[in-house]
């Protein structure tokens, strides 16, 4: 659902339809929210860092020593299967409470 409303461009001061899908002015092109404006120059300037892209939880590296790969293959299955169970135990006890 789009909700469409009227803002006064900053630029050329002329009415224009905003949306999620047209934020800039009909008239002129530039930005009508002044936020938009604001973290569009912090981006141009470089001053807003980049997201680090996630990364998969315990992840075994073939850069890793060869003893701590070996760990992480122990310890992966169990710390999985310990989260499972605890899991499943609060939502026997949240259900029961209810």
């Amino acid at each position: 659902m789009s909700e469409i409303s009227e803002k006064i461009c900053p630029n050329c001061k002329t009415w224009s339809s905003y949306s999620v899908e047209e934020r800039n002015c009909v008239n002129c092109g530039s930005l009508l929210d002044k936020n938009e404006i604001i973290f569009e120059e912090k981006k141009r300037k470089g001053l807003i860092p980049a997201f680090p892209k996630p990364r998969p939880f315990l992840e075994i590296k073939d850069s890793y020593p060869f003893l701590f790969r070996v760990v992480l293959h122990i310890v992966r299955p169990i710390y999985f299967t310990f989260m499972f169970i605890i899991s499943a135990i609060l939502w026997l006890v949240v259900w029961a409470a209810a």
